[in-house]
This record gives C-alpha cells, sequence and structure tokens, in this order.
C-alpha cells in the first residue's frame, strides 16, 4: 500500500452496474479520495517544488525590505509558478471528469499546453500575493509596536485578501479550460464571482484561513529566533 490507498488496495466487490448515476455528496468526495488521492497529492507536491524560486526571489526582496525587489521577484517568478499551478489544477479537473490516464504525464502534457497562457495569470498571481503578504506584515508590523493602522487599514486588507482569493478561485480553472484572452479570464472571473458569491466567498475563507495559519507559524519562527538573539546578546 502507497502512502494514500488506491481502489487497487481493497478487495474486489459486486461492482458498479453500467449505467449507475455518478456519485454525489460525500458519496463522490470519498470515491475520488480512494482512486486519485494520490495523483492529486503527487501533482500538489510537484506544484509546490515549481514555487521554490519565487519564494526564494521574493524572501530576498524581504530580507532587503525593498518592496520593488520583492514585486519585480514575484514577476519572474510567476513565469515559472504559473505553469506549474495550471498543470496542477487540469490534473485535479481530469480526475474530477474520471479521465483515466497516468497523472504524471497529465501533469507534463497540460504543462506544455498551457506553459504559454499560464504566464501572465502567474505573474499576476504573484505579484498579487506577495502585495498581500507585505500589507499583512506591514499592519501586524506596526501592530506589534504598539502602532494601530486603523479600522480603514484592516478592513481594506481583509478584502484585498478576500476578494482575489475569489478572483483567483475562477480564473485558474479557465486558463486550463478555455483558449481565451486574458482579459476576457478576467472578466468571466468577475462575473462568477458575483453570480456564485456563496461558494466563491467559502473558498476564499478557507484559503484566507490555510494562509493565516502559515503566517502564525512563521511568527512563531521568527519571533523564537528574536528570543535566542536577545538571550546570545545579554550573554
Amino acid at each position: 500500500m502507497s502512502l494514500f490507498p488506491s481502489a487497487n488496495d481493497f478487495k474486489a466487490g459486486k461492482g458498479v452496474e453500467k449505467d449507475a448515476p455518478r456519485k454525489t455528496g460525500i458519496g463522490r468526495f470519498f470515491e475520488l479520495v480512494g482512486r486519485d488521492m494520490n495523483s492529486m497529492f503527487l501533482a500538489n507536491l510537484l506544484t509546490c517544488l515549481g514555487f521554490v524560486p519565487v519564494i526564494s526571489l521574493v524572501y530576498i526582496g524581504f530580507l532587503m525590505n525593498n518592496l520593488p525587489v520583492m514585486l519585480i521577484s514575484a514577476a519572474v517568478g510567476g513565469i515559472l509558478a504559473g505553469p506549474v499551478l495550471a498543470g496542477m489544477y487540469d490534473t485535479v479537473l481530469r480526475a474530477l471528469r474520471d479521465e483515466a490516464g497516468y497523472w504524471w504525464t497529465t501533469y507534463r502534457k497540460a504543462f506544455k499546453q498551457n506553459f504559454k497562457a499560464s504566464i501572465l495569470p502567474g505573474m499576476l498571481y504573484c505579484i498579487v500575493v506577495t502585495v498581500q503578504i507585505f500589507l499583512v506584515y506591514f499592519c501586524f508590523n506596526l501592530l506589534y509596536h504598539g502602532t494601530n493602522v486603523g479600522v480603514g487599514m484592516w478592513v481594506a486588507t481583509v478584502l484585498n485578501l478576500v476578494i482575489f482569493h475569489m478572483l483567483f478561485s475562477y480564473m485558474w480553472p479557465q486558463v486550463v479550460l478555455l483558449d481565451q484572452p486574458f482579459g476576457q479570464t478576467l472578466k468571466n472571473s468577475v462575473n462568477c464571482m458575483i453570480a456564485f458569491l456563496p461558494h466563491a466567498l467559502a473558498a476564499a475563507i478557507v484559503v484566507f484561513h490555510i494562509e493565516e495559519n502559515i503566517r502564525k507559524l512563521h511568527d512563531a519562527e521568527y519571533e523564537a529566533e528574536m528570543a535566542e538573539e536577545r538571550s546570545d546578546d545579554e550573554e
């Protein structure tokens, strides 16, 4: 048995009738988990590796305390981040459509097919996320030093996070499924975001919660390093 169980790890049952309707709800969820979790996990892992360059470049700008360097780094890193993210979306969407095929073959094919079309969305995505990280760090850094940026700034920061995550949740599927200008993709994303607001808001809140937990982890590591440096200075 591999890291995640698959349908091959269980004994055969009575099977599924030829004309049986597709499962829905929790049944569909566990069907996908049992059948495609390995493929989805590996596709996501490869995507994370593809984001290492942009994370490293932006972090250099962060250490320099230079926002323009961070934004340029995000744009450059987005050239690779966009195609690897498009490959992940394509792999997951094909699994949801019950298409047969090995995940690496699917991912590699999607990476090549969507490479050119996903560069600009990847650059935009990385630049927006970098600005969001800078805003959150700016607000919390001032708060840590006893200065509150005000309710307006906090509201603008939260709305920025939520709205753009709602937008991106509809942008990437279009990048891999539709052959159209990027401007049309953005227009469709805004329309879908408004038309399916509850779903988009729920997806944005989930992503926001994940990023908030990651930020807390990084803050804890930073505080531990600062405490260690202060203890060394006192000695």
